[in-house]
């Protein structure tokens, strides 16, 4: 017969299962820099400066991406496929 091993955190380090929120300009980062890019932080500020905030970055067409965000197909499909992981996981779709 198995013998189960019970573990118990210790009391001085409290688990925590949640990361605090990225910044705007830090997800940007992240994404672009999983699309590819070289040098973020004038592509990130373009977008800001051009879209607003990432929320509205997010949701905008490929085609404004393109044209106004000035981002390859590559990056805007990481973009657009980010934006489909954050709007499922708000419905509660993504993990159930």
């Amino acid at each position: 017969m198995r013998e189960l091993e019970i573990i118990r955190p210790s009391v001085a380090a409290p688990l925590c299962f949640t990361e605090p929120d990225l910044a705007d300009h830090e997800l940007l980062e992240f994404a672009l820099t999983f699309a590819g890019a070289h040098t973020t932080t004038p592509l990130v500020d373009n977008l800001l400066g051009e879209f607003g905030d990432v929320e509205i970055i997010l949701a905008s067409s490929p085609a404004d991406l393109r044209a106004r965000g000035g981002l390859d197909s590559r990056a805007v499909a990481i973009l657009k496929l980010l934006h489909a992981f954050r709007a499922d996981n708000r419905r509660g779709q993504l993990l159930n």
